[in-house]
């Protein structure tokens, strides 16, 4: 197993580490994703795993970020998703906290709104 590059990084040795950590966890060798984490790390406490809009809507109902009380990476990745849901007809009327979130995200420092999709011409 090769060692990452350690701190403190240049840009170079920051995209080697993240490549090398996607590409371990891309692997889906468990054992291996399993090393990632230092020995003493805590998991923070994840008591929901919602799927699918229906049941993203309550969690956020109760709380402003997918994952915790600020945007974490959780929110960027699924930002860029579901904020094209309704270029592919999936509209989000019926989730307003869906809406409200995307909202809360777009308002972010630096957040660079999602451009609408490419979409093919009719032929």
């Amino acid at each position: 197993m090769r060692r990452p590059p350690l701190p403190p990084f240049t840009e170079d040795s920051a995209r080697q580490k993240a490549r090398l950590a996607e590409d371990g966890w891309n692997s889906r060798d468990p054992a291996g994703v399993a090393l990632a984490p230092m020995p003493d790390s805590r998991w923070r406490d994840r008591v929901e795993f919602p799927v699918g809009r229906a049941e993203i809507e309550p969690v956020l109902q109760g709380r402003g970020f997918l994952a915790a009380a600020a945007v974490t990476i959780a929110d960027i990745a699924g930002y860029s998703y579901i904020a094209h849901a309704p270029e592919g007809e999936g509209s989000l009327e019926a989730y307003p906290a869906i809406g409200a979130w995307l909202a809360r995200i777009g308002a972010q420092p630096g957040c660079v709104g999602m451009a609408p999709s490419p979409l093919p011409e009719d032929s």
